[in-house]
Parts: structure tokens; C-alpha cells; sequence
């Protein structure tokens, strides 16, 4: 009985020590596996260290790209406005230029138009002789009337003109027309009277006093000058359009005056 009882006790360790092995046999080694997991994770942060290299040399270089063409932009523009800004210096400097030939000439006419009426005498009325000399009769003398009056009021009305006081020139000019409306100087006076109140920024009135001349005077010498002052007071309240039309007039009115000249420059100014 005892014997048995060896046996089984024998049978039983070695079946235990069987499951055991295979037991063992069994379950994986843990170093091996946890090896592989992480050759695993290295790799695929290796690959998102990439990823990520690449995504921000694509944003660095989309950037760059966008630097580069606002500042090729800014270069165009800076290029537009110097020379938008040459071409108004040259445009102001034209203007100037011209506005200063057409005073300087301005003050020679009336310069000239003074020693020209500078040279009329006054002519005095003398003493009436007797008309039949066998009867004579009491000598009549006349009061002394000066005839060149008018000429001595457009003269002095011309002097201030001439010395730059517009304000008082204008009003001269009005006195004179005035004064003497059937003198024969009247559609210079007009003429003067516009060009005065133009200079003191009275363009109502400097537009008036040449379209009366043009209407009361159209075949007077003045004319086309004063066509041209019409221009250049339309161009001035911003009218280029009728500006226009009145320097196109001269040219085809008065093709080789002076004026027209004038307004041939004028019209390269007003483009």
C-alpha cells in the first residue's frame, strides 16, 4: 500500500512539473517583444519628424515666395509714383513757365499801348475868326475842352495794370467804359478789364468783360486774345472740355496770331 502511494506521489510531481514546462514553452519572451515595439515607435517618429520637416520647408518656401512678389510689387509702384511725380513737375514747371511769358507779354503790350496814347496831343479849341471882314465881329473864345481825356483815363487805368495793381486797374477800366462808351479804345479797355479781374481770381467777372467784347467788338484785333482768356478761365474752374473748345476757335479763327500760338501750347498742357 505504501508502495502505491509512492508511485502516485512520483506520477503527480512529474506531471506537475510537465505542466510547468509546458506552461513555459508557451508565453513569449517579454524582452523580445518589447524590442520590437519599440523599433516600432522609432521609426514611425522618425517619419513624423520628417513629415514635419517637409511641412514647414513647403511654408517657409510658400512665404518666401510671398515676400518676394509684394516686394517686386512695391518696386512697380514706387516706379509709378516717381514718375507720376516727374511728369507734374514738368507739367507745373510748363505751366508757370507759360503763365510768366504770357504777363511778361502782357505788361509789353501795355507798356506800348501807354507810349502810343501817350503821344496824342490835346487839341484846343482856338479863337473863332470873323467871318466877313468888312464887318467885323467880337472875337467868341471857347472854353478849353480836353479832347484826349478818355486817352489820358485808358492811359492811367493802363499804367496800373502795368505796375501789377489788378484791383485798381480794374476799377479804372470800368470808369473809363463808363465814362467814355463810344471811345474808340472801348474793346481794349474790355479786354484789359477781363485780364485784370482774372489776375485777382474774379473769373465771373473777367468771363464777362471778354464776352462782351467778342459781341460788341467780334472783328476787333482783341478778339482772338480774348477768346484765349475765355479758355484759360474755363480751364481753371475745371471746364477742360469748354476750355477746349474755345482754344480750338482760335486756332481755326485766327490761325496765325499769336493768340493761336498760345493756344496751340495750351491745348499740349491740357491733354
Amino acid at each position: 500500500m505504501k508502495t502505491i502511494r509512492s508511485v502516485f506521489a512520483v506520477l503527480a510531481i512529474i506531471g506537475l512539473n510537465s505542466g510547468a514546462v509546458a506552461a513555459d514553452e508557451r508565453v513569449p519572451p517579454a524582452p523580445a517583444a518589447d524590442a520590437n515595439v519599440q523599433e516600432q515607435l522609432r521609426q514611425l517618429s522618425n517619419r513624423l519628424t520628417a513629415l514635419e520637416r517637409q511641412l514647414q520647408n513647403q511654408s517657409l518656401l510658400t512665404l518666401f515666395n510671398q515676400v518676394s512678389a509684394l516686394r517686386s510689387e512695391v518696386s512697380r509702384l514706387r516706379g509709378q509714383q516717381e514718375e507720376a511725380l516727374h511728369v507734374q513737375q514738368v507739367s507745373e514747371k510748363r505751366v508757370k513757365d507759360l503763365y510768366a511769358d504770357i504777363d511778361g507779354r502782357l505788361r509789353a503790350v501795355a507798356k506800348a499801348a501807354t507810349t502810343v496814347t501817350g503821344t496824342s496831343k490835346p487839341q484846343a479849341q482856338g479863337v473863332t475868326p470873323a467871318v466877313a471882314a468888312s464887318a467885323p465881329k467880337p472875337v467868341v473864345v471857347s472854353p478849353a475842352v480836353d479832347q484826349d481825356a478818355d486817352g489820358k483815363a485808358y492811359e492811367a487805368a493802363l499804367g496800373l495794370l502795368k505796375d501789377g495793381n489788378y484791383a485798381a486797374a480794374a476799377a479804372a477800366f470800368q470808369s473809363y467804359i463808363l465814362t467814355y462808351p463810344n471811345a474808340p479804345l472801348v474793346a481794349n479797355a474790355l479786354y484789359w478789364l477781363g485780364l485784370s479781374q482774372f489776375s485777382q481770381g474774379d473769373l465771373k467777372g473777367a468771363e464777362l468783360a471778354q464776352q462782351r467784347l467778342l459781341k460788341d467788338y467780334p472783328q476787333n484785333p482783341k478778339a482772338a486774345d480774348a477768346m484765349v482768356n475765355l479758355a484759360r478761365i474755363h480751364i481753371q474752374q475745371g471746364e477742360t472740355d469748354a476750355g477746349r473748345s474755345w482754344l480750338d476757335k482760335v486756332i481755326a479763327e485766327h490761325p496765325s496770331s499769336k493768340a493761336a500760338d498760345t493756344a496751340r501750347k495750351m491745348q499740349e498742357l491740357n491733354k
